[in-house]
């Protein structure tokens, strides 16, 4: 186990989002820096953490235990905790590509502006 503390508040929302203690040294073990205090798991990461553990059978067979983890790391693609001073602080499902978060418009920007439309909006 991690030497992570846990808050009160993060006990709630590791419990409602369905992140167990064991899931946290996954976590943390391979997930990726993704600011200042988050650390989240990509499917990058899991996919090279399912390598990783496939590889670890003995004699070309990978053990039950191996399979468990794998479908753990599996299970947390996506998930973000935030630990701030060594605590757990709150944990998430990131919903939206983390990289492409800025603003999009529904408008072309003429249209925005005010520009009227040359024609009629729709034609009969």
């Amino acid at each position: 186990m991690s030497g992570l503390a846990i808050t009160r508040h993060g006990a709630a929302r590791m419990a409602q989002r369905g992140v167990r203690k064991r899931d946290l040294d996954l976590l943390l073990a391979y997930g990726t820096d993704i600011g200042s205090d988050r650390i989240m798991l990509r499917r990058r990461e899991a996919a090279r953490a399912v390598r990783e553990l496939k590889g670890r059978g003995s004699n070309g067979h990978t053990e039950p235990a191996v399979w468990k983890l794998v479908a753990a790391v599996e299970r947390l693609v996506g998930k973000v905790i935030v630990v701030a001073d060594g605590a757990l602080i709150t944990t998430y499902h990131q919903t939206v590509r983390f990289h492409s978060r800025r603003r999009r418009t529904s408008q072309p920007i003429s249209r925005k502006l005010g520009d009227a439309p040359k024609g009629p909006p729709f034609s009969k």
